[in-house]
């Protein structure tokens, strides 16, 4: 109508109206921040790959006692 293009409301970031500011870190805090993270990431990694071993053990279990039912079970001439 007049001219100017009309203006774009931009939504990427929605922000909750009363929201704390940001705390600033200083570089030793940020060092000992990332420091930690890295600890706990590796220790999450380990946990991981030792889960899913584990849960590959579980399963070649079940699938040789699949095959193989009769070692959990006396032969009827033993009863």
């Amino acid at each position: 109508a007049n001219g100017e293009p009309p203006k774009l409301k931009c939504n990427l970031r929605k922000h909750k109206p009363n929201r704390k500011p940001r705390t600033p870190f200083t570089a030793q805090q940020l060092r000992a921040l990332e420091t930690k993270f890295v600890k706990i990431w590796f220790q999450n990694r380990r946990a991981k790959a030792k889960r899913v071993q584990e849960a590959e053990i579980e399963k070649l279990k079940m699938a040789q006692f699949s095959r193989h039912p009769h070692h959990l079970y006396p032969h009827p001439a033993l009863q």
